[in-house]
């Protein structure tokens, strides 16, 4: 994300699932970690609740155009794992392998790039109706209040939909840097979007409703075409 860099392991090479929900961490001893995982949850009950969602299921169900639901009620740690597998799409240069578009590399111009640019919408707006879903998700993101990252990824989602429409008009072409001039330009403007998403969120102030304004048009500063 930070350098344009790919990433050491492939998305599928992931057969894991996501974390708990965080009650069950924080239990202080066998008996209360037990009496926990007794107790009725929207994280599931017994051993789904145990487990988790597979990330691989629930990355797929993110990238379903038409979901009549999210089929998922995930944990806030969980939501921040697969919104940070979404950037690493949005940032990657490697093409996505879509699994379920049906005929969508002929009704799309552009080829494969159209497909991954509505797969990563997809993404993104169905990651936010899972985090919506969220039963702890309000707690986490009143403004002023301070929250480990991993307990709020609202400000990855709004980069993740920043980059994106980036790329739709153009100001952020995804491509490997070269030099070291780049990769820092690259790093000091990333590092930047998601200082001023979070000191905005932070003060409550809205961000743009539109999901893919481009990120000059809500006040964050864009890349300069040398970055691509």
């Amino acid at each position: 994300m930070y350098y344009s860099a790919q990433p050491a392991f492939h998305p599928s090479e992931f057969e894991i699932n996501l974390p708990c929900d965080d009650s069950l961490w924080r239990a202080q001893s066998a008996r209360e970690w037990y009496q926990i995982q007794r107790t009725p949850s929207p994280y599931g009950v017994g051993t789904s609740r145990l487990l988790g969602v597979s990330m691989q299921m629930a990355l797929a169900a993110l990238r379903d155009a038409s979901p009549p639901v999210v089929p998922y009620t995930i944990n806030p740690f969980g939501c921040f794992v697969l919104i940070n597998s979404i950037l690493r799409d949005v940032f990657s240069t490697s093409p996505l392998q879509p699994s379920n578009t049906g005929g969508m590399h002929s009704m799309l111009p552009g080829g494969m790039s159209a497909i991954n640019s509505v797969i990563h919408q997809c993404s993104i707006h169905n990651w936010h109706r899972l985090w919506s879903s969220c039963p702890d998700a309000a707690q986490f993101e009143k403004p002023g209040q301070k929250t480990s990252f991993v307990c709020n990824p609202t400000p990855y989602y709004w980069l993740a939909r920043f980059a994106e429409g980036a790329k739709q008009n153009g100001s952020l072409v995804i491509s490997p840097l070269t030099g070291r001039g780049e990769v820092e330009d690259r790093f000091r403007i990333v590092k930047s979007w998601l200082n001023q998403i979070n000191a905005t969120l932070q003060s409550g102030s809205p961000l743009s409703p539109n999901p893919y304004d481009s990120p000059t048009a809500v006040g964050l500063p864009g890349f300069s075409s040398h970055l691509s």
